[in-house]
Parts: C-alpha cells; structure tokens; sequence
C-alpha cells in the first residue's frame, strides 16, 4: 500500500490455497496410541499439506474419523471416555478429563461448520452440533470448579485436584466455556499462576511446557475482551528467563517449574531435552496474528494494545 493511499481503504488479500495437517508427524502405529488426534489413512492428508480440493476428496475419511470418536462418548450425556494413555507427556490422561472434551467439542464444532463446504450429509452435521452441545453442559457440571475458577482434570479422585493448563487454556480456544465471562475468569486465574520461570503445567508435576504456554497465549487473546495484558506478560517473563537461562535459546522443549534445566518427561536425563523445539514457537504466531493484527485466509489489520517493552 502506499503512503498516499486514503486512509478509509479496506484491501483484503485472499489466498487461494488451503494446507491441512492432520496430525504429528510419529509412525501410524504410535498414532492410534495418541489421544485428541483425529487423523485419516489417506497419507496425503495425514502426512503433508494439501490443496483445498484434496480436503473435500478426504471429507468421506475425515467423516469415519469423527464416527470412531464417537463411539466413546456416552449417548446420555456426551462426554468422551479416553482410553488411550500417551499425549504430549501429561500424566493422568484417559477417562472423562477435560483436555480430551474440549478436543473433541471442536472437532465436532469445526466439522459441523465446515460439512456444507464439503459435501458432508446435513444429518450428519445436526449430530455433531446436538452432541457439541451435549458435550459441553455435561463437562460443565462435571468437571467446572466454581472455588477455583478452573476446569478439573478429570473425575478420578487424584485428578480432580489437579486444574490443568492444557485443559483450561483448550476449553477457550476450542470455545468449550459456557460464556465469554467464564472464558476471562479462566485466563485471569492462570495469569496468576505465572512465575518468574513461567507459566506452570500441573498436569506435569514441578514442569513448564513453552509448548503449552503457548497454548496459554493463544488462549488469552481469545477471550471476548483479549486479555492482551496477561497474553505479552506470560511471553515477556518465559521467553524473557528461556533467552537468558538457557544460552540464548527461546524453543526449549521444557524444563522444572523450578528454572533449572530437568524435565518430567525425561528424569534424570537433561540431554534429552530439545533445544530447537518449534512447538514452542508460539509467540511468534501470536505477535503476528494478535499484536500486529495479520490473520489468515485474508489480512486484517486489527492490532491489540499493550505494553510491549521488553
């Protein structure tokens, strides 16, 4: 654009291309082991990016997928029960927990938007959006704690003392909170739990995850009133310690809640741990799309105030 251009212009760049990808990149056998994935054996759809119209060819596959979940969740009052035990290396996993619930409440939210684009029957779509809607007023009075201000891990005894940040941050960004009020008191009460080392994952004891904190990001500025503040404060104080603590480094894959480079996912093993970890790369994308205001699919320029000193 240049600079003589009147003010009051709207240009919208739109894109002509739609890339998909499905799932992680682990072998399909270790794949079926995973829980929240929803993924196709159709390779150019699992593996790699494809256009838009091999999406639609794939809309028959992605169909079956959902149907699969479904088959977990009980008919009377929509919850999933997981019985898979590996995700990104949380304890605790399978059962009615919450990071599971709201995974699947987007994936039928999505999809049910999604099946006039591609051709998907409007039975189908009613289903999912009635078991959404299910899904999301039994995991409110299952697992929701009003004393907390929190979702519960889950339902077992041990887990519904523990309040999750993947759980609590998927609950917003996948739209699983009752009201937009809900979805700001969960992200003021995690902005609390901010340490000077970062933000903290109880559902892996005495461990940060930038993997997870990034989820935390994304969850902040989605809340109705952007929460901007508690947003650039998590990625001014973790990013700010990784910089400094770890040479100079700003995608470690995780270390103790303590600062100190250890890893629950590896004890006893510090030189497991991934110096070069993009999912760990979140800021990145939320300066992006957030502060400076580019989104995708066309480009508004919508930016958020906040302090950025860093």
């Amino acid at each position: 654009m240049s600079h003589d251009t009147d003010p009051d212009t709207t240009v919208s760049i739109r894109f002509n291309n739609l890339y998909y990808i499905a799932s992680p990149n682990v072998p399909a056998a270790e794949l079926a082991q995973y829980t929240g994935y929803f993924h196709s054996s159709d390779p150019l759809l699992t593996r790699s990016g494809t256009q838009a119209h091999t999406l639609c060819s794939s809309a028959p596959q992605m169909v079956v997928g959902l149907g699969a979940a479904l088959h977990f969740v009980d008919n009377s009052t929509a919850p999933m029960n997981g019985t898979r035990i590996l995700d990104w290396a949380r304890i605790g996993q399978g059962g009615l927990n919450i990071t599971l619930n709201a995974l699947l409440y987007g994936a039928l939210t999505k999809m049910a938007t999604l099946a006039p684009d591609l051709g998907i029957e409007q039975a189908d779509a009613a289903t999912w959006s009635s078991t959404a809607q299910k899904l999301k007023t039994s995991t409110q009075a299952l697992l929701f704690d009003q004393s907390a201000n929190l979702f519960r891990d889950n339902t077992t005894s041990s887990g519904s003392t523990i309040h999750p940040q993947d759980g609590n941050v998927l609950a917003i960004t996948q739209n699983l909170t009752a009201t937009s009020y809900q979805s700001h008191l969960i992200s003021t009460t995690l902005a609390f739990r901010l340490t000077p080392f970062g933000a903290p994952a109880p559902e892996l004891p005495s461990s940060i995850s930038p993997f997870i904190g990034c989820q935390e990001i994304f969850s902040h500025f989605a809340t109705a009133e952007g929460n901007a503040s508690a947003a650039l404060n998590l990625i001014k104080t973790q990013w700010r310690y990784m910089l400094r603590a770890f040479s100079n480094c700003s995608t470690i894959e995780g270390y103790d809640a303590d600062g100190s480079l250890m890893y629950g996912c590896y004890p006893g093993a510090e030189s497991f741990v991934s110096h070069a970890h993009a999912w760990s790369t979140g800021p990145v994308y939320s300066l992006l799309t957030e502060v400076v205001g580019l989104k995708a699919s066309k480009i508004d320029v919508m930016a958020r105030e906040g302090n950025l000193e860093f």
